[in-house]
Order: structure tokens, then sequence, then C-alpha cells
């Protein structure tokens, strides 16, 4: 992604009070992690950064999807069912998609449930559906 790519992008999710949004992933001897791409967020990591799908960290398994590190990802996060209270990191003990027993999840396998997912940006075909209050802001950024 081009820098001004990223202004824009910035600018957009500004507007649609959405920077928590968008995120880096990052690598370091730990693993994989994400940080905030903005640095408009007060805090540089969303909680529990290091808890991502299993579709993000099983890069040595054969149905892993190619992400590459150090680019802008929107953040959207896995949970059994939108009202299960589970939150990444933090699987509720009830949770259905573990049948109660939560000690099946973990950082390292954290069930598809339960923990951050990345969602690739194709910057040429994403739409992006602002109200006319967000044009109005987003001129007055330009």
């Amino acid at each position: 992604m081009e820098y001004i790519d990223k202004r824009i992008l910035q600018k957009i999710a500004y507007v649609q009070n959405e920077l928590d949004k968008y995120v880096y992933l990052r690598k370091d001897d730990k693993g994989y992690y994400i940080e905030y791409a903005f640095a408009d967020i007060e805090e540089k990591y969303p909680h529990d950064n290091r808890c991502l799908s299993w579709y993000v960290k099983r890069d040595n398994d054969p149905t892993f999807v190619s992400m590459e590190v150090d680019k802008i990802y929107r953040l959207s996060s896995f949970s059994c069912s939108p009202d299960s209270g589970c939150s990444p990191g933090n699987p509720k003990l009830n949770c259905a998609y573990l049948a109660g027993n939560t000690e099946k999840w973990s950082y390292d396998d954290p069930k598809k449930c339960a923990c951050w997912h990345l969602e690739t940006l194709n910057l040429e075909k994403h739409s992006f559906r602002l109200t006319f209050e967000q044009v109005k802001r987003l001129f007055n950024l330009i």
C-alpha cells in the first residue's frame, strides 16, 4: 500500500469513527501479533493482540491463507455466535462452541472462537459507505 493510500484510508476511517478497525500484522520471535495502524488511537494495540484466528497463525498448515506482515488489514473477530459473550482472548465459560469446556481453548489454538480475525483489503476494489455528513467531514479534512 502506498503512503497516500494509507493517508486516505486513515481519513475515511476517521470520519466513519472506525480508526480501531484497521491494524498492522506484525511478527517477532514470539509469533504474530497486531497493532493499530493509525496513530490517533490512544492505545497502540488491541487487547489480547496475539490472540489471532487459526487462519492467520497457522502458516505451517496447508489451509493457511497467506497474510503479509507489515500490511494493513481490517480487524474483525471470531465468536461462536453474536450473543455468545465471547470476545478475543476471553471465551465465556459456557461457550456453546466449546461445549462448556474452555480448557479446549488456548492462545495457540483458539478453536476459531474468541479471537481476532484479519480481513484483506484491496483498496482498488474496496467500497466504503459514507453518509452525506461523513462526506462533508472528509472534504473538510482534505
